[in-house]
């Protein structure tokens, strides 16, 4: 079909007619054909449905192994997103403001889909040459936009993948800012709560209490790979540093055996326990720290081993 001006129509109204007649009776099946039920369901959920048989439901009561993934950007990659993947139960996608576009969202959706491993939306500050690791003015407005948008694009993925949304955690200065700024870990708690999915974040912090007031589902956090200082406040470094693998599992191993875990200066500090969550710990492991791959599997058997002592 052509597009066409006044004088077109002008010349022949019949066609016209015909043409507004037909788009009436499309219109009038349409509204009297049933849907199927599972178009249905798709309309509705979105999200939380439409589940493949490599993603069935987490056991919340055993702590996972996270990571960032997903940040490169076009032919530029950070980290071994196929080494990483094989140890992890949950992977937070870039979405684009930090690191990442459409096909790289796809192509980890897909890799995490052959793993069968959960899938999260991790949105940032709009930085790419920072890595979203560098802190921005920003109103509420302006970050629940900025978050829904992003965690809309990576859901349309995920969506036409077959693989449901499983939370959100947000990136760098973002993560940094929403867990000490009550007005903005409340728009980010806004932007997540039509999507249907958990915030991860740091317990104890705005991130748990505006979860709790957005009645959204908490997954608390830990860092195998950043320090603590010595109020036990997180270190958000620009680069990562190398880490020895063992002793990272170590001291994993450590804090979910004692409850607690060491600060900058050789400090201890008692882990927070969530007060408005019933699920278990979440350990993270950047994919951009040096050897991730490696860290991750001594974590993950850290983790494994925890896990199977506590059935």
């Amino acid at each position: 079909m052509r597009l066409c001006d006044v004088d077109d129509m002008a010349i022949d109204g019949s066609m016209m007619v015909r043409w507004l007649k037909l788009m009436r009776a499309r219109a009038s099946h349409r509204a009297t054909t049933p849907m199927s039920h599972s178009r249905v369901s798709l309309s509705i959920h979105p999200f939380s449905t439409n589940l493949s048989s490599t993603h069935r439901s987490m056991d919340h009561r055993l702590v996972s192994v996270n990571a960032d993934m997903g940040e490169g950007f076009g032919i530029y990659r950070l980290g071994d997103d196929a080494a990483l993947m094989q140890h992890i139960t949950m992977a937070n996608v870039a979405c684009g403001f930090h690191a990442s576009d459409p096909s790289i969202m796809r192509s980890t959706v897909l890799l995490a889909k052959q793993h069968g491993v959960h899938v999260g939306a991790h949105p940032s500050l709009p930085d790419l040459q920072g890595f979203g690791r560098r802190e921005m003015r920003i109103t509420p407005d302006e970050l629940l936009a900025m978050v829904r948008y992003q965690v809309g694009a990576l859901a349309g993925i995920l969506l036409g993948e077959g693989v449901p949304l499983s939370h959100v955690k947000p990136h760098g200065s973002l993560y940094g800012m929403t867990a000490r700024s009550s007005e903005l870990a409340d728009a980010l708690a806004l932007a997540v709560k039509p999507f249907g999915v958990p915030l991860m974040g740091l317990v104890s912090t705005e991130h748990e209490r505006a979860a709790a007031r957005h009645e959204l589902d908490f997954i608390p956090e830990f860092f195998a790979d950043l320090d603590y200082d010595q109020h036990g406040g997180l270190v958000i470094s620009r680069t990562h540093e190398h880490r020895d693998p063992a002793q990272c599992a170590a001291r994993v191993a450590r804090v979910l055996e004692t409850r607690s875990f060491p600060t900058l200066g050789g400090g201890e500090l008692p882990l927070p326990q969530p007060l408005h969550s019933e699920r278990a710990l979440s350990i993270c492991v950047h994919g951009d720290t040096p050897g991730a791959a490696e860290i991750a599997a001594a974590v993950r058997r850290a983790v494994d081993a925890f896990n199977m002592a506590s059935r």
